[in-house]
């Protein structure tokens, strides 16, 4: 059941989804100024990065982009200080419409909603768990095998030459590509993870608006602290 209530979560959520063009209404003059300005400059830092010029004009670049950033980042943060209250008032608009939604579903007392939570909450561990043994697996695969084939290679390279001075920078560099390679794998691993399991990442999404629905919405009893 859990899965269905799911795939209406990701649909609702899907109808109330933001277009960029929506989200920089929402922006006054001069954030959209340096908003642009950013992005402007980091567009400009890439071009240069492939094309030979004054070093000057990159740093400029890159010290508008850093400026338009910092600038961007306190001026949202005193907003969201400033519209505490509003924003307070914009959560329990969306409780309102998320509990108008699990009514919808024949969800509509918090024991009904707890007991979502927590069978979404079983799900999640179950695929953390999965997760952690692919995890264990990919290490095992990594110490039986590329571990050996590096040491070869490493004892290889030492025969190549009786130079010590040549030893050891054939060391330095296949300690480095070595590295390299771990950090590449699990790097891919770590980028691909969150998109195959993007159905948990969801429903943990979905258990924690769930959850302040709970807080939000329905008297706290002693039994509902953990």
């Amino acid at each position: 059941m859990e899965y269905f209530i799911l795939n209406s979560y990701l649909k609702r959520k899907n109808d109330n989804k933001k277009t960029f063009v929506n989200a920089l209404k929402l922006l006054s003059k001069v954030e959209l100024i340096l908003f642009f300005t950013m992005l402007i400059s980091a567009m400009i830092s890439l071009v240069f990065l492939f094309i030979r010029i004054e070093n000057g004009l990159l740093y400029i670049c890159i010290l508008l982009e850093l400026m338009s950033v910092s600038i961007l980042y306190f001026i949202q943060h005193r907003k969201d200080k400033n519209n505490s209250e509003q924003n307070i008032e914009k959560l329990d608009k969306k409780y309102e419409d998320t509990i108008n939604w699990l009514n919808g579903l024949g969800l509509n007392d918090k024991y009904k909603i707890k007991q979502l939570c927590n069978r979404c909450k079983q799900e999640i561990e179950q695929n953390k768990q999965g997760e952690g043994k692919f995890r264990q697996f990919i290490d095992r695969i990594f110490t039986l095998f590329l571990i050996p084939i590096y040491a070869a290679i490493v004892t290889l390279a030492i025969q190549q030459s009786t130079n010590i001075t040549d030893q050891m920078m054939s060391l330095i560099i296949i300690g480095i590509a070595g590295i390299i390679l771990y950090i590449l794998i699990f790097g891919v691993i770590n980028f691909l993870l969150p998109i195959i399991n993007s159905e948990y990442v969801e429903m943990d999404k979905m258990v924690k608006l769930l959850q302040g629905v709970l807080d939000r919405k329905y008297e706290i009893v002693e039994t509902d602290i953990k």
